[in-house]
């Protein structure tokens, strides 16, 4: 991005200029993307104890630098994740409309690699099958790996995740004699892109293709995975750069989703201070106006001006103890 970006410490004084976030990454030694990409949706964003802003002011105002230190005091532990399987293989007759019996199966699936980042974090961590591991199709390493990962997590958001990523990895875990990971909350996209919106196509690489973002990795197609399976090395490491690319457009796909994610988990429920938040990401620069209505009762209704969610009071505003209600027959 050819943008102007602006240092300040942790006091919100201003320290020093930069003509890019290329530029600004190299001089503070960070990855790029942790500048970049918090700023596409917050301003300030701080970063190694210094703030970051496409504003040039000689002090950043206490008041920005209050919201950003309640907007972003929430404890929760977020995972954005992916991962990728081998094709199961079987025998068949045809091409078409095949009803593959238990019988006819030759291998069944395994995890080839997975990549994973906390929401909003510039680490990715990512593995892949070696050689090796690929041709004895053994799949431990990994299976170990993303338990850790999951019993860290308090949410995790996967494209498809909630019928395919979790189930997948929960039999895997089972597989290998591994006990149940710690409970955690799971956003699914796709679930949000079905049932909001009307795109031609939910494929992952559409939805981001349509929203502008970057889409997927390009590969070769299936005979990317036909080599994995059989150890080729360039092909494993195709696959975890292919691995990665998704979960960073995940990551983007999210924050444009998520005011529109019905229901999302509370963020509010990892905030230590009393304080009044959004509950879809944690701010507390809320704009009240109108009211919700339910059938016996209203609520006060918001818009977080941070994400955009639309939320409402946890109290009624009033109660109407007189009305009736009708009564279905």
């Amino acid at each position: 991005m050819n943008k102007p970006i602006h240092q300040y410490d942790r006091w919100g004084n201003y320290i020093a200029s930069y003509p890019t976030t290329t530029h600004a990454s190299r001089v503070i030694n960070c990855d790029e993307s942790s500048l970049r990409k918090p700023l596409r949706y917050n301003d300030p964003i701080k970063v190694k104890d210094h703030y970051f802003s496409y504003n040039r002011v000689e002090s950043l105002s206490k008041d920005l630098i209050n919201h950003f230190l309640s907007s972003a005091n929430h404890q929760a532990n977020i995972l954005v994740i992916d991962i990728e399987t081998s094709p199961t293989e079987a025998f068949v007759w045809g091409l078409w409309k095949q009803n593959v019996a238990i019988n006819q199966i030759i291998e069944d699936y395994y995890i080839l690699s997975y990549s994973c980042k906390w929401l909003l974090e510039s680490d990715i961590y990512s593995s892949v099958l070696t050689p090796q591991e690929a041709i004895m199709k053994d799949d431990s390493r990994l299976v170990n790996e993303l338990w850790k990962f999951l019993d860290s997590a308090d949410i995790i958001i996967a494209y498809n995740g909630i019928y395919f990523d979790v189930k997948v990895m929960n039999t895997r875990f089972l597989l290998y004699g591994l006990k149940p990971t710690s409970t955690y909350q799971v956003i699914d996209p796709l679930v949000t892109c079905k049932n909001q919106f009307r795109f031609i196509s939910n494929k992952l690489d559409y939805v981001l293709h349509y929203m502008g973002l970057e889409g997927k990795r390009k590969h070769e197609g299936f005979e990317m995975w036909s080599k994995c399976i059989h150890g080729d090395t360039n092909a494993l490491r195709e696959m975890e750069l292919y691995n990665r690319a998704d979960v960073t457009g995940l990551e983007d796909l999210y924050m444009l989703l998520r005011p529109w994610i019905k229901p999302h988990p509370n963020i509010g429920l990892f905030i230590d201070d009393k304080v009044t938040v959004c509950p879809t990401c944690g701010s507390s620069k809320l704009s009240f106006s109108g009211y919700y209505h339910t059938p016996m009762n209203k609520y006060e209704e918001f818009r977080c001006e941070d994400c955009g969610a639309i939320g409402r009071s946890r109290f009624a505003k009033k109660k109407f103890k007189g009305l009736l209600s009708s009564v279905p027959r």
